[in-house]
């Protein structure tokens, strides 16, 4: 064999190392440059500076246009079965509290049961009053008896009827509570 040929691939190789090695020191050169080139402009930019700390209130205010909603409506509407509506106490949109009064209706046959109740309770009222008087006049009567010296069976009905009077008046009582 020549030793020239034996040579030749040594050389190659020798090139394509040296080619290689080249071009990662290029390649590495160049990213060296821009990495050092970004430093700079980044160091330009940010320059430092100090400033003294003074305590205060931060108001942090912004203003939307737009439209605000209510998130609770409700619509009430009047019932034709409990008369005709007399009058309105609120205006459409207004805010109302808990409780607050709307409207009233007019109603002639609840009208008709409240003035009915009305004269039930006078009348009530006038029964206790006589029964009271009633009870009175019994008592006196038995108080005159015993005075008098009279007997048990003198005494005895007269305290059998203020006894169911007296009942009387407590179921008197009672309705004039209800009414």
């Amino acid at each position: 064999m020549l030793p020239n040929t034996v040579r030749t691939p040594n050389k190659k190789k020798k090139w394509i190392i040296i080619g290689v090695i080249a071009l990662i020191v290029v390649v590495a050169a160049v990213n060296i440059f821009i990495m050092q080139g970004k430093k700079k402009g980044a160091t330009q930019g940010d320059a430092v500076s100090f400033e003294k700390v003074t305590e205060r209130t931060l108001n942090n205010t912004k203003l939307i246009s737009g439209q605000v909603k209510p998130g609770n409506i409700e619509s009430f509407y009047a019932d034709p079965t409990k008369g005709k509506v007399k009058d309105i106490a609120v205006k459409e949109g207004q805010e109302v509290e808990k409780g607050a009064k709307l409207f009233s209706y007019d109603n002639e046959e609840i009208n008709l049961q409240m003035k009915q109740a009305e004269l039930d309770q006078k009348m009530a009222s006038m029964r206790y009053d006589q029964g009271k008087k009633k009870i009175d006049s019994l008592k006196n009567q038995i108080k005159k008896a015993k005075d008098s010296g009279a007997g048990k069976e003198v005494t005895d009905p007269l305290e059998e009827q203020v006894s169911e009077l007296e009942i009387g008046q407590k179921t008197i009582d009672l309705e004039k509570e209800k009414g």
